[in-house]
């Protein structure tokens, strides 16, 4: 992966080295979601599969929550950039609780 069909890590398992995105970190109290990792899209109306079907990606993370998280309104905020090269900006998603 990324958007390839072939090295995806298989739903419940850790992906292993080069097989994912690289250097994805997680927060406190937080885990990548090794559950899902994306779906292939394939819809019986395509007239020519090998262009229109696709993978579409995830990148996720669980939280762990505890009673507060309930007790009242959050805050999630996201901010993202796409890559670019000439800068050195390899893009990014950041994600905030209660910022």
């Amino acid at each position: 992966a990324p958007g390839i069909p072939y090295g995806r890590p298989g739903g419940g398992y850790w992906p292993g080295p080069g097989q994912w995105y690289d250097g994805l970190v997680g927060g406190n109290q937080s885990c990548p979601n090794i559950l899902f990792y994306g779906t292939y899209n394939h819809f019986l109306s395509d007239t020519n599969p090998a262009t229109q079907s696709y993978w579409s990606d995830a990148i996720s993370f669980n939280r762990q929550l505890n009673a507060k998280h309930f007790e009242r309104k959050h805050r999630y905020r996201l901010e993202w950039d796409v890559p670019d090269p000439e800068n050195g900006n390899d893009g990014y998603l950041h994600w905030f609780l209660d910022d």
